[in-house]
């Protein structure tokens, strides 16, 4: 029963392959998961063969970073410390994800913004009598360019806001477990078993899904604005 679920197997050899050891072109192209679909193409996955979490992603690394924003909010006495104070713990102990998040939105609705207008400048040069090939390939240049950009800031702006969340989800889960382990008789009382578990399962649930949903809702606004 002391044993954890899932044993602690960080080889060297594993973790290398992971997304903790990743650089910044494998991180950028998502390059650092094919040594693992490569593996899984060849034979059936186990336990053994998935790389480690990075520690940023545990949920002992989450929460404790959440409960030192906690602390230094509630010691802080603003007229945050009684109002909203888990939305704005959480936007301040992961508000350079989400810093990053909102960049890779803003970059992915420009680009997609800016589209429309070079493949209508590259239809009026197909169309004209005279050529000129150094206009051409300049616009198709930057048709190219501009949908890289979309490409790459979309794809990390999916996987930081689901990686971003799922950080946001552990912590709240953490908190609440603490919190529970240290409620007296009579708030377990006011508080069922059920209540408590829909605290940890739903609620957790929506704060990890308002994280992509804000960033997207407010990219649609920047877009049809």
């Amino acid at each position: 029963m002391s044993e954890p679920l899932l044993c602690e197997t960080e080889k060297a050899e594993i973790s290398q392959t992971g997304l903790s050891q990743a650089n910044f072109f494998s991180r950028l192209t998502f390059s650092w998961i094919n040594p693992l679909l490569s593996l899984g193409y060849t034979k059936p996955l186990s336990l053994q063969d998935i790389p480690p979490m990075p520690p940023e992603d545990k949920a002992n690394m989450c929460y404790q970073q959440f409960a030192s924003t906690w602390d230094s909010l509630l010691s802080g006495n603003t007229s945050n410390s009684s109002k909203n104070l888990v939305i704005w713990t959480m936007s301040r102990a992961f508000l350079k994800e989400n810093i990053f998040i909102a960049i890779c939105a803003l970059g992915r609705t420009i680009c997609a913004a800016v589209s429309p207008l070079i493949v209508y400048a590259f239809v009026n040069h197909a169309n004209r009598s005279e050529d000129n090939l150094y206009e051409g390939v300049s616009i198709l240049g930057c048709l190219v360019l501009v949908k890289i950009v979309e490409s790459v800031s979309e794809r990390q702006w999916y996987f930081d806001s689901r990686r971003s969340g799922t950080r946001m989800r552990s912590a709240l889960m953490v908190a609440v477990y603490e919190k529970l382990l240290k409620l007296s008789s009579m708030a377990r009382r006011r508080h069922s078993t059920g209540e408590i578990v829909n605290y940890i399962a739903a609620d957790a649930n929506r704060m990890e899904n308002s994280c992509g949903g804000s960033i997207q809702d407010g990219a649609l606004y920047c877009k049809f604005s």
